[in-house]
């Protein structure tokens, strides 16, 4: 009994990869690494590239074994190409 409704067939699927490659193909990416991790060197960071257009997506910190305190730090944009 035919009901209508895709079932995520073969189509389906195509078409949900291709929206996400355009998508894709339309941003553009920004990691900025810093060594200096406190609030003032990163607050620097984030203004300076939102002013730029880009949007802040994430922020990584990289641990020292022998340390609490991070040791460098990751920030990652997006923004539109």
């Amino acid at each position: 009994m035919a009901t209508g409704k895709c079932r995520g067939g073969f189509f389906g699927n195509t078409v949900e990869k291709m929206l996400s490659l355009v998508y894709n193909a339309c941003m553009n990416y920004k990691v900025v690494e810093t060594c200096i991790v406190t609030d003032e060197e990163i607050e620097r960071i984030l203004n300076e590239w939102i002013s730029k257009g880009y949007q802040f997506e994430s922020i990584q910190f990289v641990n020292a074994v022998s340390s609490k305190r991070p040791s460098m730090a990751f920030l990652f944009f997006t923004g539109k190409a």
